[in-house]
């Protein structure tokens, strides 16, 4: 992976580097991370833990390599629940129930693991 180990905030982003890395990361996170070593090992997907210093786990992020730059697939909590945005309910004034999304702040931080894939500080020969 081009990007090692990093903080973002305070977030911990892990790249998933090995089969046993994915195959923890998919037990711990009850998600299918481990199905994707194939893709991982031929660069053609990078799947990052995003967790918090302490070391938790929050969220399984996935980017598929569409040649030559990375871009966003997927971003999952535990058991793959929504860690992208926040839905919110309310009565509006007519008294209609009301949605509004707002992303979380795990949305910005995986869309700068993207930036940071496709930054030229990161980039590898990817012909190999």
């Amino acid at each position: 992976c081009k990007l090692t180990e990093t903080l973002i905030g305070e977030y911990l982003i892990t790249p998933l580097t090995s089969a046993r890395m994915l195959k923890s990361e998919g037990y711990w996170m009850n998600n299918c991370s481990r199905d994707y070593t194939r893709q991982c090992e031929e660069f053609e997907y990078c799947i990052f833990s995003i967790r918090r210093r302490t070391g938790e786990r929050l969220a399984t992020l996935g980017l598929a390599n569409d040649p030559g730059y990375w871009i966003f697939d997927q971003c999952y909590g535990p058991s793959n629940s929504e860690v992208l945005e926040e839905t919110y309910e309310y009565i509006d004034e007519d008294e209609v129930l009301q949605f509004d999304c707002n992303p979380t702040e795990l949305y910005y931080v995986a869309h700068e693991v993207v930036r940071l894939m496709n930054s030229k500080d990161n980039s590898k020969d990817q012909s190999s």
